[in-house]
């Protein structure tokens, strides 16, 4: 089955370091979820929620939290497929009936 998470990429600074030596954050960073219900549940849970970081030291910080284009293009193309299918089963369903 999908996995909720597929991927997590965070952007690193390669010039700023950190107190260990390590790049640090850009302050960005993409997810990949297992399926678009996943990525949506995500956005709604945690896009402007002030509460989404206090346990994590951002206490008043929000985030933005948005569908990247690549993925909007999937979306619609997905959408645009299940409807296809939607309406060749029901053309089927007809057809049977009528037989």
């Amino acid at each position: 089955g999908d996995r909720l998470v597929r991927q997590v990429k965070i952007v690193r600074d390669e010039q700023r370091r950190d107190a260990r030596g390590q790049p640090r954050s850009k302050g960005f960073g993409f997810i990949q979820f297992g399926t678009h219900e996943a990525a949506l549940a995500a956005l709604e849970a945690l896009a402007d929620n002030p509460a989404a970081l206090e346990k994590h030291g951002g206490k008043g910080r929000r985030l933005l939290v948005e569908f990247a284009v690549d993925s909007v293009q999937k979306l619609k193309l997905h959408e645009q497929r299940r409807k296809l299918g939607a309406e060749r089963r029901a053309a089927e369903a007809a057809a049977a009936a009528a037989a």
